[in-house]
């Protein structure tokens, strides 16, 4: 498992927050997000998460009334060195962290 902060991330409407991941294995990955936000909810707060600049899967939250929530979705990794991008299409979003854990090992063995 392995544990970003994004504790200083921007997260206005439009923004994008870009970072790296190494991983140890290749194959897929569930991807565990961390937010809050202080509107009611009925607010939706989409996120989506570029994986070496392919779209990935969108995490949208709704408003939490300030109590943090988690949301997991799946990404791939054919690439043990990631380039990672996460678009706030709108604000209002406070993100905690996020997490890769593997849950399925990819190998590209010959015979």
């Amino acid at each position: 498992m392995k544990l970003f902060s994004l504790s200083d991330a921007d997260t206005s409407t439009g923004s994008t927050h870009v970072f790296a991941v190494s991983v140890d294995e290749t194959g897929t990955y569930d991807v565990m997000i961390t937010a809050k936000s202080d509107a009611g909810e009925l607010a939706q707060m989409p996120v989506t998460l570029f994986a070496n600049n392919i779209p990935g899967p969108t995490f949208t939250f709704n408003g939490t009334d300030g109590e943090w929530v988690t949301q997991t979705k799946q990404v791939f990794f054919l690439n043990q060195h990631n380039y990672l991008q996460l678009y706030f299409a709108l604000g209002g979003l406070d993100v905690k962290d996020i997490t890769f854990t593997l849950v399925d090992l990819f190998s590209m063995k010959n015979g």
